[in-house]
């Protein structure tokens, strides 16, 4: 006889639709937020709606049951990023462990949208959530982080189980051999370990969280398509950027967050349907998530003109961006020049052919 858990996880997957309609997947979705707007819950809305979304991004690719199993690392990680943010060497030592794990999964396509999770702890550190008191690495808030992430984590699981009952997820391109990803993952933690302690150390709050992230977007070494991809990705952050730049001239100072949170949280979504769709450019893809990125953070500022604030803050996020773009294209064509004594039998070009 079956043990009763058993029973009870077949009953439910048996009760489910196998082809689970959008709106359903869509109010699952929202609901967390929903009730954390109705419960008073507002300082926790937009770490959870990052957390949700990106994990749902995250989890489509990796699958429910891994999300769960790594659920409370990632939510460790986003902790630890607002417990190490005053020490540049610890804080730097974290964003470069995850950016080489990250990098490590993409050895199996299922862990191609891993990079997101090294993406949110980069801009945590430079700009850690403040969740409650006036301290961010107050353990008060440093364990309200943890919670509040660790919860959205487990339900981004659930949303994504509803979401591969109605949509097949393609096979995305992936880093030929264990060699080759442990290779990659070195060079990127290196990389954007030690952009982290220079954002840390010159105290370069939230713009140097975007050129950290921008060089985990641009930088990811023998991806195959290398050197295209990363001038395709500094193109779709850029137009993100100028996106978002036009979308402030029209939008009022007075502007509530759900004007920014809104179209961020669409863009996302776009996002993710451009990952989804293998006749898509990859600059359009990172396009919409830059944008998306930009005005869902963005939003959870808090401040009263918030459109005004956006606008002052996007022109510095514009210019470290740039930075980035300048840093991972540089570095990109080292590790170009490099590859052929790296690897004499070209791993790497067979990839791309393979994956292409």
């Amino acid at each position: 006889m079956k043990p009763l858990s058993k029973r009870l996880v077949k009953q439910v997957k048996s009760a489910v639709p196998t082809k689970m309609p959008m709106v359903v997947i869509v109010t699952a979705a929202i609901l967390p937020l929903y009730i954390l707007g109705l419960s008073g819950g507002m300082k926790f809305l937009p770490l959870a709606l990052l957390v949700l979304i990106s994990m749902i991004m995250v989890s489509a690719f990796l699958g429910p049951n891994l999300t769960l199993l790594i659920s409370p690392a990632v939510a460790l990680a986003f902790a630890g990023s607002a417990l190490l943010y005053k020490n540049p060497l610890a804080g730097a030592a974290l964003v470069a462990l995850i950016a080489f794990l990250a990098r490590l999964a993409m050895v199996s396509s299922k862990g191609s949208m891993v990079i997101m999770i090294p993406i949110f702890t980069a801009m945590f550190v430079a700009g850690p959530p403040l969740l409650t008191g006036h301290d961010p690495a107050a353990w008060a808030n440093v364990g309200a982080i943890f919670y509040c992430s660790l919860a959205a984590s487990f339900w981004a699981a659930f949303v994504s189980w509803l979401l591969l009952r109605r949509i097949a997820i393609p096979q995305l391109a992936h880093l030929p051999s264990l060699k080759v990803a442990v290779l990659s993952g070195f060079l990127s933690a290196a990389v954007v370990g030690v952009a982290t302690w220079v954002v840390l150390d010159h105290h370069l709050g939230k713009g140097g969280g975007w050129l950290i992230l921008t060089l985990l977007i641009i930088f990811q070494p023998f991806t195959p398509g290398t050197m295209v991809k990363a001038i395709q990705r500094a193109v779709g952050t850029l137009l993100g950027f100028l996106f978002v730049a036009l979308l402030l001239l029209v939008e009022p100072n007075s502007a509530p967050p759900w004007a920014f949170a809104l179209p961020g949280i669409l863009a996302l979504v776009a996002a993710f349907g451009e990952k989804l769709n293998p006749l898509k450019s990859y600059w359009e893809y990172m396009t919409f998530l830059t944008i998306g990125i930009v005005l869902v953070e963005g939003s959870g500022s808090g401040r009263a003109h918030l459109a005004k604030s956006i606008r002052h803050l996007s022109a510095l996020r514009l210019h470290y961006t740039i930075i980035g773009v300048i840093i991972g294209l540089i570095a990109t064509a080292i590790v170009l020049q490099a590859q052929g004594q790296l690897f004499p039998r070209s791993d790497v070009q067979e990839s791309v052919a393979t994956n292409s």
